[in-house]
């Protein structure tokens, strides 16, 4: 069975965006007059529960979520170090891990040059703070394909809350073999919560929701 878990943070501070638990930094009259830039972190990440094995790429639907992710994303135009007229799908297997695509509103040039400068050495964002915002204040998004247990996950950054896109498009791969969890990110602060179908996969945590077919999205 496929455990698919979707995980959301939304109202991240850009100008801290290299650290979600850096200290909340009072500022001054002026940072409190000025309106603050914030972006949202969505990450993909899922279990096959029987074999234990870690990894949005481990899954048996693993193809089946790349193309809903696609569809989820179909208004954006993608820029990658290859094959950029591909498919989503292909251009996230092709890609390697801590390496970027840019989703752009138009086809703008300049964004395939930032992708080689979004590429990761170490797990953090620290070291593509910079080409990060450049990109996010271009009301762009960026994919990083990250290393998993067993394979990989996908993270997605965004200015914009892009969740009901998502919600609509992986509802519709629910089955008896895949169960699809909407976890909101800032609930789960322990590796148990966020392993929680390894312990108690019917007892999920505050936070991780089970989405079914029925589940209606409130807005």
């Amino acid at each position: 069975m496929d455990i698919f878990k979707f995980f959301f943070h939304h109202d991240l501070r850009l100008d801290q965006l290299a650290d979600d638990k850096a200290p909340a930094d009072e500022g001054t009259l002026e940072d409190f007059m000025t309106p603050t830039l914030t972006f949202s972190r969505f990450y993909l990440t899922g279990t096959l529960l029987e074999e234990q094995q870690i990894g949005l790429s481990c899954l048996d639907h693993k193809n089946d979520v790349l193309v809903q992710l696609g569809k989820a994303l179909n208004n954006f135009h993608w820029h990658s170090p290859s094959s950029p007229d591909s498919s989503l799908k292909k251009q996230v297997e092709k890609l390697s891990p801590r390496n970027a695509l840019i989703g752009s509103p138009s086809p703008e040039s300049r964004m395939t040059d930032l992708v080689d400068q979004l590429r990761r050495n170490t797990p953090d964002l620290s070291s593509v703070k910079d080409p990060l915002q450049t990109v996010l204040k271009e009301k762009a998004i960026v994919l990083y394909k990250e290393e998993a247990e067993h394979g990989y996950d996908i993270q997605i950054l965004s200015m914009n809350n892009i969740y009901e896109s998502f919600f609509h498009a992986f509802k519709k791969l629910i089955s008896e073999q895949f169960r699809f969890f909407s976890i909101n990110s800032k609930r789960i602060n322990n590796q148990r919560k966020f392993y929680f179908e390894l312990h108690s996969i019917d007892r999920p945590p505050h936070g991780a929701e089970e989405v079914h077919k029925d589940t209606v999205l409130y807005q």
